[in-house]
């Protein structure tokens, strides 16, 4: 094979290999070393504890146990160098980052289905503005009509007063309301609206000279569908207004003076029970609370209007019930008496009991205008 020799610049004369694009200049030539030396070295850390596993006659496993631990070390810093190297970047263009994420999001709006329910913040403003004049009113009211009321009710509360009525800072608040004009009469506007009141409210009152009571907080959380029909063409455009609930709503009080034995577990649930029992009866469906603005129209054809529909609930079975009948002291365990109870508004039913059964069938149909 011929080689050719080639004069260096400074007068040396060095040899090339035809085919070499590089000259095996000193620095070339200790590149190639250095890079060797890198390889024998790495080869020795590699095969090493493979001799010294032979040689001290361990089991191979160990081996494998440590290259299983090198590898995984590789992988998890390979992982942090990652999520080190995409905040960083993060951080130096963090501009155009949001800037993408904020064009992908409004392509995505154009399909999202967003629900209509409004927050109606400037309700709970206007709210707020009038708590104050809304507690006086109350307090009227509960010290000349509702105070008259106790005391004709019985002859123990003859002397009943109330001594304190404040209605506290926190006004009540919608978190939502949701109208309804398509879906509906053209003659009717519906709204349904999400009540949330947690108030500070500071009632005392005295039963008599020796028995005070008093409310100190309340809670009450419910959905109000207020029914504005018919809609007329002269003032105040609103024929009537009704309100109700849809559900039953939640009630927590908090009491004080002798009625703060119900706030016991044993008679807690059995006041707010019946405080709800009392708000269903007036205004929980079916039952209304109907207000006309004009003398056409009239309270019963409000309070009962013709029926648009009937629920029919069907009543079938149970599976895999649990045990809670139990003998000699909890020792043998038995089986259930299982029922249902349905509550639709106001109206309550109680299916059939049936006896030593986990796996009952009622098979009951149930109606509700």
């Amino acid at each position: 094979m011929a080689s050719a020799a080639q004069t260096h610049p400074g007068g040396q004369e060095i040899s090339s290999v035809p085919g070499n694009t590089e000259s095996l200049t000193p620095s070339a030539v200790n590149r190639i070393l250095m890079e060797f030396m890198i390889y024998f070295g790495r080869a020795v850390v590699v095969f090493y504890p493979v001799y010294l596993t032979g040689y001290l006659g361990l089991s191979i496993s160990w081996v494998l146990l440590c290259m299983l631990m090198f590898t995984w070390w590789q992988k998890n810093r390979q992982w942090k160098d990652v999520r080190i190297g995409s905040a960083i970047d993060l951080a130096d263009n963090e501009a155009h980052v949001i800037s993408t994420e904020l064009k992908t999001s409004l392509q995505m709006a154009s399909w999202v289905h967003f629900t209509d329910v409004e927050k109606v913040q400037w309700v709970n403003k206007v709210l707020k503005q009038a708590w104050p004049f809304f507690g006086m009113y109350m307090e009227k009211l509960l010290r000349e009509n509702i105070q008259q009321t106790v005391r004709m009710s019985n002859s123990a509360l003859k002397m009943f007063t109330f001594t304190k009525v404040h209605f506290g800072h926190k006004p009540l608040r919608i978190t939502g309301i949701r109208a309804y004009t398509h879906e509906v009469d053209q003659r009717e506007v519906i709204l349904d609206m999400n009540i949330n009141y947690d108030g500070d409210v500071d009632i005392n009152a005295d039963v008599n000279a020796a028995i005070k009571a008093g409310v100190k907080e309340l809670k009450f959380e419910g959905m109000l569908r207020v029914i504005l029909e018919p809609l007329i063409g002269q003032a105040p455009l609103v024929g009537g207004v009704t309100l109700f609930f849809i559900r039953r709503p939640t009630v927590q009080v908090n009491w004080t003076g002798m009625t703060n034995v119900l706030d016991s577990p044993a008679f807690s649930s059995l006041s707010e029970q019946s405080i709800i029992d009392i708000i269903a009866s007036i205004m929980v469906l079916p039952n209304r609370m109907c207000i006309p603005l004009i003398d056409q129209i009239k309270v019963d054809v409000m309070r009962f209007p013709l029926p648009r529909g009937v629920v029919r609930v069907h009543v079938l079975e149970a599976r895999d019930l649990v045990a809670k009948d139990t003998y000699m002291m909890g020792l043998v365990k038995g089986k259930s008496d299982p029922y249902t109870t349905l509550r639709v508004g106001n109206r309550y039913f109680k299916t059939k009991t049936i006896k030593e059964n986990l796996h009952p069938k009622w098979n009951e149909v149930y109606e509700v205008e």
